[in-house]
């Protein structure tokens, strides 16, 4: 009886210990995800996207993530919202998340479009933090669009800020139009992938533009192998747009995002950071 007592306690000591490992691998060991796609365009460009960091810390001063986003050699990093997290987030998480960007914006542009969470923040939450990316060089983007130099080439970036539905059809009509006619690659930022493929003539893929990237979704949360992602905030269960490559022209890419959520648990997902090649149509 004391042999089989022993054993079994071995057995669930190393079972502990090897869930343990999982969990901190599964939700805190980086993994970089390389997308390519062609575009009528002069020269290469490359991408890196960040997404739903949530105010996880990934090695001192976030020197882990930086490392991370350098080894892609990036033009141009794009932000997707909820960096921070939410109500619970303090000025410190604030302003460390500024001090992340800042360091990313000193090798290439940072542009940033905000998720729930900033909006979570409160109007005048939301507007302090959006002053202090401001002081950092951060070009934030709320319906709105900018043209900007990377990679030697003109980029046009749009912004759409989705939060609780707030643009109206007139609004998302005008923009979209404008953005169509840019020359250049065309970048669609907005945190929520659902907006890509809704019902009607405001479904963004309804447009003619070259890549959207967003988030939101967390990968998922739980990757069930041969299956796909589990729960998404706003696609429920077993949603369409969890994490990848979605669509032909345009195309979509959904960020598996870094942080935890509501359910701060990552199975068969880990923290991701995404980074896009984009080549000539002509190479």
């Amino acid at each position: 009886m004391k042999k089989q007592t022993a054993v079994f306690l071995g057995a669930l000591s190393a079972l502990t210990a090897a869930g343990g490992y999982l969990y901190h691998y599964e939700n805190n060991c980086l993994q970089i995800t390389r997308y390519e796609m062609k575009a009528d365009m002069e020269r290469p460009l490359k991408l890196v996207h960040l997404s739903d960091l949530h105010g996880k810390k990934f090695g001192k001063s976030q020197q882990k993530l930086i490392g991370g986003v350098m080894s892609c050699g990036p033009d141009l990093i794009a932000v997707t919202g909820d960096m921070v997290n939410g109500r619970n987030a303090d000025q410190r998480e604030l302003e460390e998340t500024a001090q992340l960007l800042s360091a990313l914006n000193d090798y290439a542009p940072v542009l940033y479009v905000a998720g729930n969470h900033e909006h979570h923040l409160g109007k005048r939450g939301f507007a302090a933090f959006r002053k202090v990316l401001s002081d950092h060089r951060i070009i934030v983007l709320s319906n709105e669009m900018v043209s900007i130099r990377a990679g030697g080439q003109n980029v046009t970036v749009l912004g759409m800020d989705e939060m609780e539905g707030a643009v109206d059809r007139q609004t998302l009509q005008t923009l979209m139009g404008d953005f169509e006619v840019q020359e250049g690659f065309r970048l669609l930022l907005c945190h929520y992938p659902a907006r890509f493929a809704l019902d009607g003539e405001d479904s963004y893929q309804n447009f003619c533009f070259d890549l959207m990237l967003a988030g939101h979704s967390h990968g998922g949360q739980i990757v069930l192998p041969g299956i796909g992602g589990l729960y998404s905030p706003d696609q429920g269960l077993f949603p369409k747009y969890y994490k990848g490559m979605y669509g032909d022209m345009p195309k979509l890419i959904v960020s598996g995002g870094l942080g935890p959520s509501f359910f701060p648990v990552r199975l068969f997902n880990r923290p991701e950071v995404v980074c896009v090649t984009v080549s000539p149509n002509q190479e």
